[in-house]
């Protein structure tokens, strides 16, 4: 995270993290382009000089939010995939991990921003989006190897990226309902990426 300056002492970490948690809110509620300097500093209630100390421009603190919630998403995937496969099958561990996730995307400030602001994710942020995918791709496909060492670099690659993207699809989908139907819908994630998985990794137990 690149600021214009870097908080030393707590405090300043703190409203930091005010900052871009309410610059995240404006953000998924308003949009990127209606969203002004002014609005994120009377909902951070701090002076829009606070705002400039860090942030020269909006278009930064936007950056910074998505390298947080990167960062947030990474130490989220660590944590829910370190299960030991002998503890849990391969189905229960995806769904843990789908849960986990989604159990996040609920949580996690930025993470209602990005998914209301696609057009900067695939645009001007689109060397942040793809660095995020990279590391989860990555992860997904060490798994594959583990479960199953058949199969070739190109498939795991392959499959990796099937995954990862129809879950992050799903999660886009889900955010925006209410919920109820939200819930349904994880549901039915979960069940179409196990039938997926069984038909091209058959030889996982």
């Amino acid at each position: 995270m690149k600021l214009r300056r870097a908080p030393i002492q707590k405090r300043s970490q703190q409203r930091l993290e005010v900052i871009l948690d309410r610059a995240a809110e404006s953000f998924a509620d308003v949009g990127y382009e209606a969203t002004t300097m002014e609005q994120i500093a009377e909902r951070a209630e701090t002076s829009i000089g606070s705002l400039y100390q860090f942030f020269p421009n909006k278009a930064e603190m936007f950056r910074a939010l998505v390298e947080r919630s990167t960062q947030r998403c990474q130490t989220a995937y660590d944590a829910l995939a370190s299960v030991d496969s002998v503890f849990l099958s391969w189905q229960d561990l995806l769904d843990q991990i789908i849960d986990g996730f989604w159990i996040f995307s609920q949580t996690e400030p930025g993470f209602r921003a990005i998914t209301h602001n696609l057009h900067m994710i695939y645009g001007p942020f689109e060397d942040l989006h793809r660095v995020y995918y990279t590391l989860i791709i990555s992860h997904t496909d060490a798994r594959l190897q583990t479960l199953a060492p058949a199969l070739s670099v190109d498939e795991r690659q392959r499959i990796a990226t099937m995954v990862v993207e129809v879950i992050n699809a799903g999660f886009f989908f889900a955010i925006r309902k209410t919920r109820h139907e939200a819930d349904s819908m994880i549901t039915e994630l979960k069940t179409m990426v196990r039938a997926y998985l069984s038909v091209r990794i058959p030889s996982v137990p």
